[in-house]
């Protein structure tokens, strides 16, 4: 492949200011690159986008919003020269995307990083068939089918091209697009938390003061891109009330205040107040996690902050979650961690304290699978993403 000085964001959901540097945008730029960026979110995210609009939504002038996609076409038309960078994955609703860089011979990078434990088709059933839950069976059926025919078909079967690069983290990089081949180069890098724990080394001093647990929000009632799934919406209120009522449950278990590490897409601004009074900051999670005493997590991707720090882990489900797909996403989690989640529900009415170790070979493997594998590059994501792009062109 000859020297490409041009590359191409593809984005499947608004970015905010925020997002745009952690994309590696600056990179690029700094080493003499044309960059645009393409917004694709009216057309592979339509549900999210009917009630969905990001704090500090970024705007600048790299940024082309489509709503069409034969503007989308055009767009890609007057840039087939560049290198697409594509963040989001195969779906029905994102397959036309991919047929236009067929169509236009415009090879892409595929993100693969920052992967989650996945919930096997047969455990999904196994918990589906205990409640007898028709419903939550077909939808299981139905996930995983989908999943099968995007990403188990060769590509030249479904008539799509395979990527030139997959941008990996961890050594279970999850294909969010389409099989490599074997002319795809797989750039091993790590996923984009350890580039903020990196940063956090660098930079972060301690401001350890009195002990505190932190708690991985994930706007769990309001989260936009909740909307686009077919779980049942989270009552807002009775959400949050159990959820204080947990956090009391475990001040008074280890005698620290519960601290909230905000979701990095919630408005809490815009909320109530959630917490009770409680401290919550956004953008600080690596900071907090740093310092604090355990980690409390439903199963976010954040716990990777708790697995670099080693810092003890509880899970926390509820019943809500337990008859939902999320529910099974947090058990598959937990039990990496040889844990079993906590019922916020019941919990605070027993008088058993939770217990709060660090199971090393288990954080071990979860850092090797998910976050960074051993032996490859202590440097951020998209330096040895512009590494590699400049590599394979000499």
């Amino acid at each position: 492949m000859g020297m490409k000085k041009k590359v191409c964001y593809c984005f499947g959901i608004p970015i905010t200011q925020r997002e745009y540097h952690q994309y590696g945008v600056d990179v690029f730029k700094a080493r003499g690159y044309e960059v645009y960026c393409l917004d694709l979110s009216l057309l592979v995210s339509e549900v999210l986008m009917r009630t969905y609009d990001p704090p500090q939504r970024y705007a600048g002038k790299e940024m082309t919003t489509v709503s069409t996609w034969d503007q989308a076409a055009a767009f890609l038309k007057s840039r087939r020269d560049s290198l697409a960078i594509v963040t989001f994955g195969l779906n029905q609703a994102t397959e036309p995307f991919y047929r236009l860089l067929k169509e236009e011979g415009m090879e892409y990078a595929q993100y693969a990083a920052d992967a989650t434990p996945l919930v096997s088709f047969w455990s999904r059933a196994v918990s589906t068939l205990r409640r007898w839950d028709v419903a939550r069976w077909k939808d299981a059926f139905l996930y995983h089918k989908k999943r099968f025919l995007y990403h188990a078909i060769p590509p030249a079967a479904l008539d799509l091209s395979s990527p030139r690069y997959l941008l990996a983290g961890g050594r279970r990089y999850p294909l969010y697009g389409l099989r490599p081949d074997s002319k795809t180069i797989i750039v091993r890098a790590h996923s984009m938390d350890y580039d903020r724990y990196l940063e956090q080394r660098r930079t972060g001093g301690s401001q350890k003061g009195r002990p505190y647990g932190v708690f991985l929000d994930e706007y769990a009632p309001y989260h936009p891109e909740g909307g686009a799934e077919k779980e049942k919406q989270l009552d807002a209120q009775s959400y949050y009330r159990t959820l204080n009522v947990f956090f009391k449950y475990l001040e008074d278990s280890f005698g620290v205040s519960m601290v909230v590490a905000a979701h990095p897409r919630s408005r809490y601004d815009l909320s109530p107040d959630c917490f009770e009074g409680r401290r919550c900051e956004l953008g600080r999670t690596v900071d907090l996690v740093a310092d604090a005493e355990f980690v409390a997590t439903h199963g976010s991707v954040a716990v990777s902050f708790a697995v670099l720090y080693e810092k003890p882990l509880l899970f926390v489900t509820s019943d809500d979650f337990n008859r939902s797909r999320v529910g099974d996403m947090i058990r598959a989690t937990a039990k990496i961690f040889r844990q079993k989640p906590i019922n916020m529900d019941t919990a605070p009415s027993t008088s058993t304290v939770p217990v709060l170790e660090v199971h090393k070979p288990s954080y071990r493997s979860y850092k090797e699978d998910f976050i960074k594998e051993s032996g490859t590059p202590d440097k951020p994501f998209w330096e040895i993403v512009a590494d590699a792009f400049e590599a394979a062109s000499r």
